[in-house]
């Protein structure tokens, strides 16, 4: 069953106000800023209360409906041959069954086995994933982008990962390379997390904001932050750069922290994203994670945010035909 596609033409709303940044950006070079620089605070502009969060909310009689918005096919055990088949991926029994009609497919720059067909629904994004970005080159990131582009691929994932304790320069050469390269169709997803001090990701957060604005990113091009894990401080830097930004939210909701739980209330209905991460992130299924197990992810966002599943998951939907309109346009 593929998604109904129903996306608006037209320009992204741009009515916040800028950022400013504290790194100083050139075409020709990062100047880091003084380690102070690096935390910014920022008082966010929470809801005036929670949303009560009750018990899980049930699920109606029929299959609920989902899009996978990040999973790694390319790195499960059994090959993928461009449908969405969760049974062939993966035996075991879904804790809350879902009818999976859509999704986003992640490669690396190193991954080959890319499926030519795809039902509908499916998209493809390519980038240079975190493990390979330290060996990556400026002709990696030029032939990544020509490939996304004559593919009409998304791009990424695009890691700036700090919770690794080597690699942080070369990563940001990396991010500012594609940056350089994105043109405002260019829809990016990226993957911001901090150090082990840094749980909700304040300082790649920061990096990557001032990367876009220095390095003159289209206003205009969307971005997915894939797993996100801030709190609504983070939102509200995204939210006033006036890009068009969407969260996603994995089965890490499981273990996150208060700040990380008032983020995922904080993110805006029009903005939210629904990942399994596969095959990482088991969500308490056991290893690996399948889309299959999408329906659990669902159902803790949904108790989480005090909304049903089914509300969630048709928000969600239409975030992902949004964001990805370029290329599920592209397949009608």
């Amino acid at each position: 069953m593929g998604i109904n596609i129903a996306v608006k033409k037209g320009r992204w709303n741009t009515y916040f106000s800028r950022s400013r940044s504290d790194i100083s950006v050139s075409r020709e070079g990062i100047q880091e800023p003084e380690e102070e620089g690096h935390r910014v605070p920022v008082k966010a502009e929470l809801p005036a209360s929670d949303p009560p969060v009750s018990d899980p909310p049930k699920l109606s009689g029929h299959q609920l409906d989902v899009v996978d918005c990040h999973c790694h096919h390319g790195r499960m055990p059994a090959p993928f041959t461009g449908a969405m088949n969760a049974a062939a991926l993966d035996s075991r029994p879904a804790l809350v069954p879902v009818t999976i009609s859509g999704g986003c497919l992640v490669y690396g720059m190193e991954e080959a086995r890319i499926p030519m067909r795809l039902e509908s629904g499916l998209v493809i994004a390519k980038g240079i994933h975190l493990k390979e970005a330290y060996r990556a080159t400026r002709a990696d990131v030029a032939a990544t982008m020509s490939m996304c582009n004559s593919k009409g691929w998304a791009v990424g994932e695009i890691d700036l990962d700090y919770s690794t304790k080597e690699h942080h320069p070369q990563q940001k050469f990396i991010l500012a390379e594609f940056f350089r390269r994105v043109d405002p169709s260019s829809n990016m997803v990226l993957h911001l997390r901090g150090a082990d001090e840094d749980s909700c990701s304040r300082v790649p957060t920061q990096d990557c904001i001032t990367l876009s604005d220095g390095l003159g990113v289209s206003i205009q091009a969307p971005i997915y932050l894939h797993c996100f894990l801030g709190g609504p401080a983070q939102i509200k830097l995204w939210i006033d750069t006036g890009r068009p930004v969407f969260f996603g939210v994995s089965g890490r909701v499981r273990s996150m922290l208060d700040t990380q739980q008032e983020g995922v209330r904080a993110i805006p209905q029009d903005r939210i994203m629904v990942e399994t991460d596969s095959p990482y992130l088991t969500c308490g299924v056991g290893r690996p994670m399948t889309p299959k197990h999408i329906g659990k992810v669902y159902q803790l966002v949904a108790t989480l945010r005090g909304e049903s599943a089914v509300h969630l998951a048709e928000a969600v939907t239409r975030n992902f035909c949004t964001f990805f309109a370029k290329q599920l346009g592209q397949k009608r």
